[in-house]
């Protein structure tokens, strides 16, 4: 019995009806997140009134680890998303003890359910972290 091998034609496009995929070609996160608004409950208006803008938000676990690095949940950066739900920042400054200005290389979701407060703020501004 002999098998014989089947050439199949490569598949050169894996983009489908002409969309690019988020990530540029060397997989780093987009230089620019487009401001977005899907969010369709009233609640939420609250917080598309701050889209585009810098905000410090503060959720409500005691601590939080990235990367062997535990920290107070503080967080600084531009809202560039609002859905029904959550919220997205991007670029995102976690204010660590060992690193004020740690800046996470991608957009960090939130949970608006899991956010204590948030406040309109500079995100150059310097402040101690207790």
């Amino acid at each position: 019995m002999r098998f014989h091998a089947i050439r199949m034609p490569k598949n050169k496009s894996k983009q489908q009806h002409g969309k690019r995929p988020p990530e540029t070609v060397d997989c780093s996160p987009p230089k620019k997140i487009p401001l977005e608004n899907t969010a369709t409950l009233p609640e939420n208006q609250v917080f598309v009134d701050l889209l585009g803008k810098n905000i410090l938000l503060s959720t409500s676990s005691d601590q939080l680890n990235i990367l062997g690095q535990t920290f107070r949940p503080i967080f600084t950066g531009k809202l560039v998303r609002v859905t029904d739900g959550f919220i997205t920042l991007y670029p995102v400054i976690i204010k660590m003890n060992n690193a004020p200005f740690f800046q996470f290389p991608t957009p960090l979701d939130f949970a608006i359910e899991m956010i204590v407060f948030f406040l309109p703020f500079d995100p150059n501004t310097k402040f101690p972290i207790p």
